[in-house]
């Protein structure tokens, strides 16, 4: 069951999905990849599109966010660049081409929530067995501030998360790690800058959800891996004895 939002929250997603039904009712809902005419207004995609979406994804390698390449899954860390500023290991789902971007993109910004349960359920079937998954003791989203959440509605890393949850069946510890301080977006920093942002930022709130344990930490998307690099810093401060990262989307791997 998917954490319950605040109740401001719930409020924002009720007059959401209102709209969104008036919506539906007055203007025929499209496909926001191929934009034919849509029979159930609560999807965002065409099976056609859907279909095309996940057969994007593929078992994959770790990937490194400082060096922009995958690396073989035998190594614990990048070896390229030793490590340095990256979380650590990080497996993401899809590289983000424009169509996996817009769709993101209806995600994270325009409540589109079920997206999220599509691609947890395609992380299922494809890293169910996987051993960095089998070893995992508990999920931890990235947190949003509360004003940023209170303005979304919800965290769109944390509703990934809980879908994640109940598919692998590993515990969530949402309330663990919290972001203390309202930041500038990272859309427009460049990497020094979005390191420079999140300094600092990030605080454990519940120690025992952490401490000995092996956390699975969830984002939606990965770019510089700023965010993720200070959050694994600050959980294992706290005692975590691994910190494997995990997101949607990741930047398209230049040759």
């Amino acid at each position: 069951m998917i954490t319950e939002l605040s109740s401001t929250g719930s409020f924002r997603q009720y007059l959401h999905s209102l709209y969104e039904d008036v919506a539906c009712f007055i203007f025929p809902p499209y496909c926001i990849i191929c934009k034919t005419s849509l029979e159930d207004g609560k999807q965002s995609v065409c099976s056609q599109c859907l279909e095309d979406i996940m057969r994007e994804i593929k078992g994959t390698d770790p990937y490194c966010p400082v060096c922009e390449k995958q690396y073989p899954d035998i190594f614990d860390r990048c070896r390229r660049c030793s490590g340095r500023n990256s979380p650590g290991k990080l497996y993401a789902l899809v590289p983000m081409t424009p169509h996996i971007r817009e769709y993101l993109h209806a995600y994270k910004y325009f409540g589109r929530l079920e997206i999220a349960e599509d691609f947890a359920r395609r992380a299922f079937e494809m890293y169910n067995d996987a051993e960095f998954v089998q070893q995992i003791d508990v999920i931890v989203p990235v947190p949003l501030h509360r004003r940023k959440r209170l303005q979304r509605g919800y965290n769109q890393a944390e509703v990934f998360a809980c879908h994640l949850s109940e598919l692998f069946g590993t515990p969530l510890a949402n309330n663990s790690l919290k972001r203390i301080k309202h930041t500038k977006s990272q859309t427009y920093l460049n990497a020094k800058q979005r390191f420079e942002n999140v300094k600092g930022v990030f605080r454990i709130i519940d120690g025992k959800q952490i401490r000995n344990k092996r956390v699975l930490l969830v984002d939606d998307i990965v770019t510089t891996g700023a965010t993720l690099y200070e959050c694994s810093r600050t959980l294992k401060k706290a005692g975590a004895t691994t910190v494997v990262s995990f997101t949607i989307g990741r930047p398209v791997i230049k040759d």
